[in-house]
């Protein structure tokens, strides 16, 4: 099942880059970007396709890992490196990437759980508090 996972991943990835988002830009409703960071043991850059909320000039994300007990790869990357890059359509720029604190978590969880119901399913899977992860874009606004 890992295998089936990591290879429709590559392939969403793959059809993403291919046609500038027109393909694979939106699950349903949700709009989804590709987050890449860098592998915390390889140094390999990994890249994640990922719902997304806009937030005026920053970009809010969750760290559902389909609702699984353990926090996805790339997730634990950004322990490691903050630094990430980010493609929404065939825009591409830097971004570092923060966890946030309860208080801002709070705020964001109602907004993204309204445009992207599924987190709310992804929730109920799992005991631990879903992380709620803000893309701080690196001297541009993500829409230029």
């Amino acid at each position: 099942m890992k295998r089936l996972l990591r290879t429709a991943t590559g392939v969403h990835v793959w059809l993403y880059r291919a046609t500038n988002g027109r393909i694979g830009g939106r699950i349903r409703k949700a709009p989804i970007l590709l987050l890449t960071t860098i592998g915390r043991t390889s140094g390999r850059a990994r890249t994640a396709p990922l719902s997304y909320l806009e937030v005026g000039k920053r970009i809010a994300i969750c760290g559902a890992n389909l609702g699984s007990d353990r926090p996805s790869g790339w997730l634990r990357n950004l322990d490691q490196d903050p630094q990430v890059r980010v493609r929404i359509g065939g825009r591409e720029f830097t971004a570092l990437a923060r966890i946030t604190e309860l208080e801002e978590r709070n705020v964001l969880w109602p907004r993204m759980i309204d445009r992207l119901p599924a987190l709310r399913t992804y929730q109920a899977r799992t005991a631990r508090v879903l992380p709620v992860i803000v893309l701080e874009p690196n001297n541009q606004h993500p829409g230029s």
